[in-house]
């Protein structure tokens, strides 16, 4: 059962993710920055819609981290997102219906673990959700 409080904040758990993106385009201009995602976060998982059951379903699957203190953050990826935590990477449009679902532990801006995701389309929930927070959806226990 979800049985964790849902917050939307950018706060730290969203600052090491962008962190890594940062550390990975600065370093590689040159790359294509779909590459450089991969490299911070694996290869993607592709789906036709993307379901807020299926973060939950990720999620749950990780519960022991959030019950020890770490935060689960689900995240558009695309410039909007990333310039509204205040940082202007311009990734580009093509990478607009890219997210990453994560795990991290705020302790020590560690991310356990995490998937990029690559969707055709986004289920409503989700949308509705993802966007009270301007994309970002950060849940604790």
């Amino acid at each position: 059962m979800w049985n964790y409080i849902l917050t939307f904040a950018g706060g730290a758990a969203t600052g090491v993710i962008i962190y890594k993106i940062i550390i990975g385009v600065n370093n590689n201009k040159n790359k294509d920055k779909s590459k450089i995602l991969e490299e911070c976060f694996g290869k993607p998982m592709w789906l036709t819609n993307f379901t807020i059951d299926e973060a939950k379903e990720w999620i749950t699957v990780r519960k022991q981290h959030l019950e020890n203190g770490a935060k689960a953050v689900i995240m558009k990826i695309n410039d909007n997102t990333l310039k509204s935590l205040g940082k202007e990477l311009n990734i580009g449009f093509e990478l607009e219906n890219m997210m990453i679902v994560a795990i991290v532990n705020t302790q020590s801006s560690y991310i356990i673990d995490s998937v990029l995701i690559k969707y055709e389309t986004l289920d409503q929930n989700l949308e509705k959700t993802l966007a009270k927070g301007n994309g970002v959806l950060v849940v604790e226990r």
